[in-house]
């Protein structure tokens, strides 16, 4: 009995080390030893052998966000048969199947949660130092960085043996250092957006604070239209992206950040300019962008018919919703009122028992898909997937106890 408990638990620590090593560097263990579909597969074994009943009933534990879990499910599956009928080629439409199985990842955080997080004490001095070591270290070249530039984000919250109130200043320099190095806009956002949501003394301002800050975006997106068209004009205007010095040229305030703005473009074309259509999403092995064949325009190493398939919005809430469709949009806002709302009334009890080190990695992870490509990616779907797993376990356990009042 001993034995097998030792071996399976190396297994598992071997499946954690697996993970950690995909998210600090997804260059080189997703693009070139595809962790993540080494995960997808393990996530779904795990997901096997705990719900799959003898008599080939699926039994999920009951909660909120393992039901919204099998809606995004069927969401998917839905576009993944309608898609064969519209897709362009076999390629871009599996592809893009990466959306679906990396969910399979939810269930190795949720089933080996505490597993997860003896092992992350254990290494915790590691992680420590191999993180803070190659922080300064950044390469201005991409193939060789050590860290990715965003998501070792995720794992500054288990440098410490127990988050409190203390420790969010520490937090919110660590990840101002991390932006610093890596010189990434991103960083800063983490930076900000964690300490602020970790701060709010409610769920009622977050919202409020949500609020504004969404009406602000939109009124300067609106006034920022006129200008967007523009990339339309001059001989530029047939490339896959557009004639972006146009734009940026007719706006002083685009002129700012070029990176954000030409994000900002690409919203207009996959949201508004393909309105009302695109409430019933692409589906898979769709393009983003109309594009000729054979061209290649775009500042890549791909030719446009590839980067039209494959380059999302680089928000990765608006490439889900393109792809499909207005249901995701329920399936967001459901999952992220449901843990937010019990983020800020059991806050104390969160922290109390240190989960509160998961919800910081899941908020974090959620940021960098305000800007980057993530559910739609399998380089950070799996980091998702994973998180949103440990969040869902700890929020399962915390009803199931019920042992701690709400926060007054």
């Amino acid at each position: 009995m001993k034995l097998s408990f030792s071996l399976k638990q190396i297994k598992k620590r071997f499946v954690f080390l697996i993970f950690i090593f995909y998210t600090l560097n997804n260059t080189i263990f997703e693009r070139q030893y595809f962790f993540n579909e080494v995960l997808s597969a393990i996530g779904f074994a795990v997901f096997l052998k705990i719900c799959l009943k003898r008599n080939g009933i699926l039994f999920f534990p009951k909660n909120e966000i393992t039901r919204l879990l099998a809606f995004f499910w069927a969401l998917c599956i839905l576009y993944i048969f309608i898609s064969v009928l519209f897709k362009t080629n076999w390629y871009f439409y599996f592809r893009h199947w990466s959306i679906f199985y990396s969910t399979f990842i939810f269930f190795i955080g949720f089933f080996w949660k505490d597993e997860f997080l003896k092992f992350m004490q254990k290494i915790r001095k590691w992680l420590t130092g191999i993180i803070l070591y190659f922080i300064p270290a950044y390469p201005p070249y991409y193939m060789g960085r050590v860290l990715d530039r965003y998501s070792a984000a995720v794992f500054f919250p288990f440098f410490f043996k127990k988050i409190n109130s203390s420790k969010y200043l520490i937090l919110l320099l660590l990840n101002i250092l991390y932006a610093y190095f890596f010189q990434s806009l991103t960083g800063t956002m983490i930076a900000i957006i964690i300490f602020v949501v970790l701060t709010l003394p409610s769920y009622a301002y977050f919202r409020l604070l949500f609020l504004v800050s969404l009406v602000s975006f939109l009124m300067l997106f609106i006034s920022q239209i006129p200008h967007f068209v523009k990339y339309k004009e001059g001989s530029a205007g047939n490339h896959l992206f557009g004639n972006l010095s146009y734009v940026y040229r007719d706006s002083k305030i685009l002129q700012i950040d070029p990176n954000s703005s030409w994000r900002m473009v690409y919203w207009y074309r996959v949201v508004v300019e393909k309105f009302p259509e695109n409430l019933l999403g692409i589906g898979f092995g769709t393009p983003y962008l109309p594009y000729v064949e054979g061209r290649d325009t775009a500042d890549s190493n791909y030719d446009d018919k590839h980067d039209a398939h494959t380059t999302g919005a680089h928000n990765t809430y608006v490439t889900i919703f393109v792809r499909l469709g207005i249901g995701v949009l329920f399936f967001f806002f459901a999952l992220y009122t449901a843990i937010l709302k019990e983020f800020y009334r059991f806050k104390f009890y969160y922290l109390k028992n240190n989960h509160i080190i998961f919800f910081i990695g899941f908020f974090t992870i959620s940021i960098i898909g305000l800007f980057n490509p993530t559910l739609e990616t399998p380089t950070y779907s799996g980091v998702y997937w994973f998180f949103l797993g440990l969040v869902a376990k700890s929020i399962h356990e915390r009803r199931l106890t019920n042992e701690n009042p709400p926060n007054t």
